[in-house]
């Protein structure tokens, strides 16, 4: 089996691109359009193209991934990462539907959430590999109000999952939720989550967050849209104490397959490995996603907005409480934007955390990669990395205000490593951003043993691309709102922003 990376040696990351390539199959279940050597699809093959089988399968090979028997009926490149009735996990990026009171009832999902055709190739080599002995599940924690089966539907997915396991392929959908509640009608119902249950793991003093645990206990707040229990982190993150909850079907698996969707992100300036394992755990309330306040005193604004802004957790907390109070919130919020909409004005104001100065959710992150690498069921960690593979689905991509109001952008683009740091880093670069200037990746880099997640380094990575002269490659993303005129590669920082950042410092573990 090939070795898993390693701080000793190189990473490699395997970056296709074409400018053309800019569609999705139509119809599940996504059957390739040739038949190869290894047969990967029990012999279904479709009569219109797929490029897309073929070029994942093109990034599988350009890994190295059994290397021995490329070429032969017997190539079988992730059973270099799982044996024969293991145990994968293949997560995608499911986050939402759309979100109707931001984007005005305008569905986002070529945008926004990992196609099926991009999974299936990755279903049938991992069937190849684990056998009608092995388990398969694509799974995800998408937004508490996300429709979930819509997302799936969407995406192709279901589909797609319904054909396979009809051929005999033991592949399964599975919602990591444990409830949903819907914005607008304030219903709410419970969810099965992950029949395995759950496992808390408490990285303690080792946590990413505990250099900036202070007394009294820091102001950790969640996302937006758990109003009423934005203050949640506060109950698992304080001097001493950080626990992160994850499904036990992701701890106890063999092999984590990792395919998010190629984004600029408001809070971490990318989404791409390293933040797709926000979707791998049901309990986002518990995650800290910004410090309430501004530099030094917390992150979720560049500078003071005022005692409204400033107070606005407090206030919106009060109206909470009171009966109707969540629906008025969100009514509030979409009649805000709507107006905003209307006359042509763009909502410029940053808030939850939402610029580059953002402290705390990259620390979140770097936790939750570590709980997936050296995590186990029951709650313990362990000295050897599990099994992973991430394939980043960038054919049609999402720039500006992402991971839910992002902009169309028709990348081109498909790339895989083993090394989340280091695919993570490719990535931002060829989407014009300079990774050195993305905390998410320089904090992960600074993550050392017993936790060690990848290169960040130039001289530790390795690129097989199809493209002559990859590092002058610019798509030329459009920056997040409260990250304009500072993620660019080659921009100017202005003394403002240095300002800033030398009251932050260097982002350390």
């Amino acid at each position: 089996m090939m070795d898993k990376p390693s701080v000793d040696r190189p990473s490699r990351v395997a970056l296709f691109h074409d400018a053309n390539f800019s569609q999705y199959p139509e119809l599940p279940p996504f059957d390739p359009s040739s038949q190869y050597l290894e047969d990967p699809s029990l012999g279904h093959v479709q009569g219109t193209a797929n490029p897309v089988y073929e070029r994942v399968r093109w990034t599988l090979e350009q890994l190295g991934l059994d290397q021995r028997h490329r070429g032969t009926p017997d190539w079988n490149p992730l059973g270099d990462l799982v044996e024969p009735g293991g145990s994968v996990v293949i997560k995608p990026n499911l986050v939402d539907l759309k979100q109707g009171w931001i984007a005005l009832g305008g569905e986002r999902i070529l945008d926004m959430v990992t196609h099926g055709s991009v999974l299936r190739p990755l279903v049938d080599y991992t069937f190849k590999a684990v056998g009608s002995r092995g388990r398969i599940v694509i799974g995800d924690a998408p937004l508490v109000h996300a429709d979930f089966q819509g997302v799936v539907q969407g995406a192709g997915i279901e589909a797609m999952v319904s054909s396979l396991v009809s051929r005999g392929v033991p592949v399964e959908l599975m919602d990591f939720r444990e409830e949903f509640f819907a914005r607008w009608s304030a219903e709410y119902r419970k969810l099965p989550g992950d029949p395995l249950g759950n496992s808390i793991l408490d990285l303690g003093t080792r946590s990413a967050l505990a250099p900036i645990d202070s007394d009294p206990p820091a102001n950790y707040f969640t996302l937006a849209d758990h109003t009423e229990e934005r203050a949640e982190p506060q109950k698992h993150h304080y001097r001493g104490k950080h626990e992160f909850c994850v499904p036990n079907t992701i701890l106890g698996c063999d092999l984590f397959i990792n395919v998010p969707k190629l984004k600029s992100h408001v809070k971490t300036g990318v989404t791409l490995s390293l933040k797709n394992l926000m979707g791998m755990t049901h309990y986002r309330r518990w995650m800290p996603h910004h410090r309430t306040g501004a530099p030094p005193f917390g992150d979720e604004f560049p500078v003071d907005p005022g005692a409204v802004l400033r107070n606005r957790e407090k206030i919106l907390n009060k109206i909470a409480r009171v009966p109707g109070g969540t629906v008025l919130i969100r009514t509030g919020a979409y009649v805000r934007h709507a107006a905003a909409k209307a006359i042509g004005r763009r909502d410029r104001t940053i808030i939850h955390g939402g610029w580059y100065g953002n402290d705390t959710l990259w620390r979140t992150l770097v936790d939750l990669n570590r709980c997936l690498f050296y995590g186990r069921p029951g709650g313990s960690f362990v000295a050897e990395r599990r099994a992973y593979l991430s394939l980043v689905d960038g054919i049609i991509a999402g720039e500006g205000n992402g991971p839910v109001k992002p902009s169309t952008k028709l990348a081109g683009v498909l790339a895989a490593s083993c090394d989340p740091l280091a695919l993570d880093t490719v990535l931002a670069w060829i989407m014009g951003f300079d990774p050195a200037r993305i905390r998410l990746i320089q904090g992960a880099a600074q993550s050392r043993e017993p936790f060690w997640l990848g290169h960040a380094d130039w001289d530790k990575i390795e690129v097989a691309t199809s493209i002559a002269n990859w590092r002058d490659l610019n798509l030329d993303f459009l920056e997040p709102l409260g990250w304009q005129g500072f993620l660019k590669r080659g921009s100017r920082l202005t003394p403002e922003m240095m300002a800033r950042l030398e009251v932050m410092g260097s982002p350390t573990v």
